[in-house]
């Protein structure tokens, strides 16, 4: 499967519009009664710092988003992969880009995992966050395991992201 990764800002409105609103309806058809994700709107994807998406022949397979609490720490969420693309490795390569990308403002990333996410972030290069590494304002809704990126980090734990055409 040929697989696309675009930064939402470089699309025009229109674009990202679509895109907010095929984001807003996945989390929610992946609410359901497990809540393995949070809904949420449109307005929220198009508010998020950074966004990075998926596309096989322009249908979107993936999204992730980033949000800066403060100057040095950005939340990554709402790491979506609809049923159909999951176990393809889309989720590892979202989570490759958007750190990728976070990393570049000389931010720390982080994520709120749930089980279905963990996976994607660990081959991501993430770790569990020790006590103290998370600012106080990093909530999850549902007291999922916090997972952060290494502080250091090398040329060859970003590999995964080579080829990758950031748009």
């Amino acid at each position: 499967m040929s697989i696309e990764i675009k930064q939402v800002k470089n699309m025009n409105f229109e674009q990202q519009w679509q895109i907010a609103s095929a984001v807003s309806a996945e989390t929610k058809s992946q609410f359901g009664t497990e809540q393995k994700i949070v809904p949420v709107t449109p307005i929220l994807i198009l508010q998020r710092e950074i966004g990075v998406v998926a596309l096989h022949k322009n249908q979107l397979v993936g999204y992730v988003g980033a949000t800066n609490l403060n100057d040095r720490h950005t939340q990554i969420g709402t790491l979506v992969v609809p049923e159909h693309s999951q176990g393809s490795g889309i989720g590892q390569l979202l989570v490759a880009g958007i750190t990728e990308l976070v990393r570049e403002t000389e931010s720390q990333p982080f994520a709120f995992c749930n089980p279905g996410s963990k996976s994607s972030f660990e081959r991501a290069g993430y770790t569990p966050a020790l006590p103290g590494e998370l600012p106080p304002q990093a909530q999850s809704q549902f007291n999922n395991q916090p997972m952060i990126h290494p502080r250091q980090i090398s040329r060859s734990n970003t590999t995964q992201t080579k080829g990758l055409m950031l748009a």
